[in-house]
């Protein structure tokens, strides 16, 4: 299993637009899980975390 992690400060449609394009360029994986988080910088910026459990497929 592999894991790929996507963070984005504050911009969820540009974050959420990240994501379906890396989706839709790997078509051969199966996701297996999906996780979200929240953490703060240094300078007290928000940042999403999105974590994608997957196995490729052959």
């Amino acid at each position: 299993m592999k894991v790929k992690i996507f963070t984005n400060e504050g911009d969820a449609p540009k974050l959420e637009n990240e994501i379906n394009r890396w989706l839709h360029d790997n078509k051969s994986m199966e996701v297996q899980h999906i996780k979200q988080g929240y953490a703060y910088d240094n300078d007290q910026f928000f940042h999403t975390l999105v974590s994608i459990w997957y196995e490729v497929k052959y």
